[in-house]
């Protein structure tokens, strides 16, 4: 793992990753010079794009530090290389197709002012591309985590969204592992729970930033790999802490039992209805897996636009 630079100007290291966001990423960056709080410095690391991003990037003042990867590689990978080019004393994270709200980091860094917390996250607006819908992050997922040491309750129900984030770059130092080089699509998901394993976090409960969610995102196009990422994650876990299983037994039964669920509704999005009605069986006759599998009977499509229409 390369090392993070001990220099802690300037406060923030605002981390974007991009490939081909031409027609996202100005309104992006734009959303960081739009901040109240303005001692930050934007780490832009454009991975192989080939259309016009690199000139939109560099159109910005000093601030932001452009850096271009011949070659594409997988998100985990881009983000370790971006976050070895830090320098502020926090690293806060924002991908090309979403913004933030002006307020976002003036309203997060006093959560710092306790020594203890070492990384703040708050809600966010989803955008749902198809329909226009607007809606609260925390309120879709009818959940709102704790405060602290949040391990626990993140293995019950992940709800971290990635572009709020801010973290202590002394946090970073003490971490085996960034971000998974070989993770497709739960990369930030492998993190935050390695991260909120070893730290302790608070939160802002606003919605302080807006994210974009849209057919060719990564959770859609790559649903297939994170079954086995997630297995990966608890395996990690496990190998940090010899006592993890002892200490987390029951939300880890629990949070196997979600992956059997992601991995039967990958089946069923693929429209191989039976391999995903084989997966709902084993957590039979569990409300939430029986309804699944009496759904799967019906082609995956059909049951999400429902499932739009209600929420």
């Amino acid at each position: 793992m390369t090392s993070v630079p001990t220099r802690t100007e300037p406060t923030i290291s605002v981390v974007m990753n991009c490939l081909n966001g031409e027609k996202v990423v100005k309104a992006a960056i734009e959303s960081v010079y739009a901040q109240t709080f303005q001692d930050w410095e934007i780490v832009f690391l454009d991975n192989a794009s080939t259309d016009a991003t690199a000139a939109i990037a560099k159109a910005f003042d000093h601030r932001v530090r452009y850096f271009r990867n011949e070659q594409t590689v997988l998100l985990g990978r881009a983000r370790n290389q971006a976050l070895s080019k830090v320098s502020g004393e926090f690293v806060a994270f924002l991908d090309a197709d979403d913004v933030w709200w002006p307020d976002k980091l003036e309203r997060q860094l006093p959560l710092f002012d306790d020594p203890q917390t070492d990384f703040v996250f708050a809600d966010t607006e989803l955008r749902f591309a198809d329909s226009g819908v607007r809606v609260s992050y925390f309120d879709y997922h009818r959940y709102r985590p704790p405060r602290g040491r949040i391990l626990r309750d993140l293995l019950r129900h992940y709800a971290i969204p990635m572009l709020t984030t801010v973290i202590r770059t002394r946090a970073l130092r003490v971490m085996p592992q960034w971000f998974d080089d070989e993770f497709r699509v739960c990369d930030d998901f492998d993190f935050f729970m390695r991260l909120a394993h070893r730290c302790r976090c608070d939160y802002v409960d606003e919605m302080l930033a807006s994210c974009l969610l849209h057919e060719d995102a990564a959770t859609v196009t790559l649903h297939r790999y994170a079954a086995n990422e997630m297995r990966e994650t608890l395996l990690k876990l496990e190998r940090a802490d010899p006592a993890f299983r002892q200490s987390y037994r029951a939300e880890a039964d629990g949070f196997l039992r979600r992956v059997d669920y992601t991995e039967g509704k990958s089946f069923w999005m693929e429209g191989r209805r039976r391999e995903a009605r084989e997966a709902f069986l084993k957590h039979w006759p569990q409300p939430k897996f029986l309804a699944s599998y009496a759904a799967a009977w019906l082609p995956f499509p059909w049951v999400k636009r429902l499932q739009r229409r209600w929420r």
